[in-house]
C-alpha cells in the first residue's frame, strides 16, 4: 500500500506551468498587502507623501498671499 501512494505521489508532480501559476498567485497577494500597507503611516513613504502635502499646501497658501502683498504695493 505505501508503495502505490508513492508512485501516485511521483506521478503527480505539479507542471512548470501550474508552478509558474502559484508563484504569479503568491507575487500578487503580497503586491496588494504592501499597497494596503503603504496607507499606514507607519510606513516611511506614506509619512513622506503626508508631511509634503500638507507642506504643498503650505506654500501654496504662502504664495498667495505673497502675490497678494505685492499687488497692493
Amino acid at each position: 500500500m505505501l508503495a502505490r501512494v508513492a508512485v501516485i505521489k511521483s506521478s503527480q508532480q505539479p507542471s512548470t506551468e501550474d508552478l509558474i501559476n502559484k508563484t504569479m498567485l503568491k507575487i500578487k497577494q503580497r503586491k496588494k498587502q504592501k499597497d494596503t500597507k503603504t496607507w499606514s503611516l507607519l510606513d516611511p513613504n506614506a509619512q513622506f507623501n503626508y508631511f509634503n502635502s500638507i507642506f504643498n499646501q503650505a506654500n501654496k497658501q504662502k504664495e498667495g498671499s505673497i502675490t497678494v502683498e505685492e499687488s497692493q504695493g
